[in-house]
This record gives structure tokens, sequence and C-alpha cells, in this order.
């Protein structure tokens, strides 16, 4: 279906000319040559490429943040975060009653949160799945040779 070098040359022209084929650098199918598209679409694949190309990046930064953050509550504040050190410290009746309620008070805060982002993350993926329809739609104009 889509290939570097299976170009004619009247197609070569008309994709060229368009930003599509120049930021993606699809070709297609040799004898598709009535493919056009929509400005809607060129503006979605366009946006959907930079968006890629700056995941990379962010994904990877994001990635070292939040093991920065585990890092630095293992060393700075152990109880939140290691399960191994709450139960040594119950067993030896070293942590304070006051700590004790206020983890107390936030385990439910925490369990509201984490279902929060695990909602916020299904409706994300609904929205990726979204986005990869419409690419899809837009490679089967390319594909049949509809506008």
């Amino acid at each position: 279906m889509l290939s570097q070098g299976m170009r004619s040359k009247p197609l070569q022209r008309q994709i060229l000319s368009s930003e599509f084929d120049l930021m993606t650098g699809y070709s297609l199918m040799q004898g598709a040559t009535n493919m056009s598209l929509s400005r809607q679409q060129i503006d979605f694949l366009t946006r959907r490429r930079s968006l890629l190309q700056a995941w990379r990046y962010l994904g990877l930064l994001m990635f070292i943040a939040i093991t920065c953050l585990v890092l630095f509550l293992l060393a700075s504040a152990p109880l939140l975060i290691n399960p191994f050190e709450v139960i040594a410290r119950l067993e030896s009746a070293s942590i304070e009653p006051a700590s004790l309620e206020m983890m107390a008070v936030l385990v439910p805060i925490l369990c509201i949160l984490i279902c929060s982002i695990l909602m916020l993350v299904v409706a994300m993926v609904y929205a990726a799945f979204s986005n990869e329809k419409k690419y899809l739609d837009i490679l089967d104009d390319i594909d049949h040779g509809a506008p």
C-alpha cells in the first residue's frame, strides 16, 4: 500500500506540492493518481506528526522526573513510599500517633486521587483511539483515491 519508491510523475508533483508529503515522507501506491487530501486532513496529519515527535522527548522527561521523585521520596520520606519501612516502624512502635492519624486521613484521599488518575488515563486512551480512527480514515481515503 504505502511505499517510498512507487510514485508516478504526476502524482509525485501533486503530493510534493503539499506540506503533507514534506512533513511525513509518505508516498502512495503507483497508479493512484487522483489523490487529494482536504486541508483539514493535512492539518490533522501535520499536528499528529509534530505531537509524535514531541512525545519522544516529553515521555522520556516525564519518566525521568517520576523516577527522580520516587528516589527523592525513598531518601527523604520513606514512610510515604516504602511499605517495608512502615511495617518495620509499626512493629517497633516507633511511629508517632500524629503520623498514624495523618496517614489514616490521607489513605482515602490517595484512593480518590488514584481512581481519578486511572479515569484520566482511560479518557486519554479513548482520545488516542479516536485520533487513530481519523488517521486510518485518511489513509483509507488515500488508498482508495477518494478526495
